[in-house]
């Protein structure tokens, strides 16, 4: 997704929706669930595949694991899809 995309959407829900910073384009889409936020979904493959630019595939994941992956932000946490 775009940034517009993900301003966009948020702009649909009328509620605030937690982002990635730097990850917009690893986004799928927004999932909701009666009696909660909604929530931002992105793909675990796109996220790494993003950081293999920075350093080596290896590095890439346990950064994402340990960064990325275990963050909690609340109720409002995306959710990363394992796909």
């Amino acid at each position: 997704m775009t940034p517009s995309n993900l301003d966009r959407l948020a702009d649909e829900y009328e509620e605030p929706i937690l982002k990635i910073d730097g990850f917009d384009d690893c986004a799928l889409g927004v999932a909701t669930r009666a009696g909660s936020w909604p929530t931002l979904v992105y793909s675990r493959t796109k996220m790494i595949h993003q950081l293999t630019n920075a350093m080596p595939i290896d590095d890439a994941e346990e950064f994402f694991d340990f960064n990325i992956g275990q963050a909690y932000m609340g109720e409002m946490t995306p959710l990363i899809l394992e796909d």
